[in-house]
C-alpha cells in the first residue's frame, strides 16, 4: 500500500492469464484493492499497457502476438491506436 500511495509512477507487472486462461486484465476488480486509480502501466507476458482516462491503451505486444490476439485473452476493451510495435526483448 505504502508503494501505491506515494509512487508517482507505478508498473504492474503480471501474467496475462490464469493457468486456466481465465483474464487478468477485467473491466473492473473483484479483489480488495491496494489502492485506487494508481496504476500507470501494466507489463504482461503478451502486451504493455498505458492506464489513461479514456480506458488501456495498447502500447506493445508480446513476439508473434497481434493486438486482436491480446484483446481475444483480455476482457477490458484496449484501445488500439495506429499499428502496435512489438516489444523487443
Amino acid at each position: 500500500m505504502d508503494i501505491a500511495a506515494g509512487a508517482r509512477k507505478l508498473i504492474v507487472c503480471m501474467e496475462h492469464n490464469t493457468k486456466d486462461g481465465v483474464p487478468k486484465i477485467v473491466k473492473q476488480c473483484t479483489y480488495p484493492l491496494t489502492g485506487v486509480a494508481c496504476t500507470n502501466t501494466i507489463v504482461t507476458d503478451l502486451a504493455v499497457m498505458d492506464v489513461t482516462p479514456e480506458g488501456l491503451a495498447l502500447r506493445e505486444v508480446a513476439p508473434g502476438w497481434t493486438p486482436d490476439e491480446v484483446q481475444e485473452r483480455t476482457e477490458a476493451k484496449l484501445i488500439v491506436r495506429g499499428k502496435v510495435p512489438e516489444m523487443r526483448l
